[in-house]
């Protein structure tokens, strides 16, 4: 699938604000968006905008469902990132919300290493959350 995407879109998400960054697939940055997590309309809205097909990556929380959930349909494809992965990877870099969001969008547009259905299994210690993982993950057979 990363071969056809034209964006990728890293997604920092807290509970009251979120943080998504839209790159081409040279790693250019397109859009960025911070946001109340209330204003759902807006994110579709923003992530319907930007050029198809699109490939998202949410950073690994708690509460990272209802996000999923929310948004599956605004692009191809949705992976779950580890964010344990990502701090290794990031260093000494400062850590902001852009950052790691931007972060996040740059590696899938390289191919998407820290990210899958892999890593739903290690990165989450909420057993709803991996029923949920596995369900999604195995269902979707098409999938990288």
């Amino acid at each position: 699938m990363s071969k056809s995407c034209q964006s990728f879109i890293g997604v920092d998400l807290h509970k009251c604000t979120v943080t998504l960054t839209a790159v081409d697939p040279a790693g250019e940055m397109i859009s960025r968006l911070k946001i109340s997590t209330k204003s759902t309309g807006k994110i579709e809205d923003w992530l319907l905008g930007l050029p198809r097909a699109s490939w998202m990556a949410v950073e690994a929380c708690p509460f990272v469902e209802w996000f999923i959930d929310r948004f599956r349909d605004c692009v191809g494809r949705i992976d779950i990132a580890d964010a344990t992965e990502f701090a290794s990877l990031r260093g000494k870099r400062r850590k902001t919300d852009f950052n790691d969001s931007l972060d996040i969008a740059k590696r899938l547009a390289r191919g998407g290493k820290t990210t899958g259905q892999a890593l739903c299994f290690a990165v989450f210690r909420c057993h709803s959350v991996i029923a949920w993982c596995d369900s999604e993950y195995l269902g979707r057979k098409n999938w990288d």
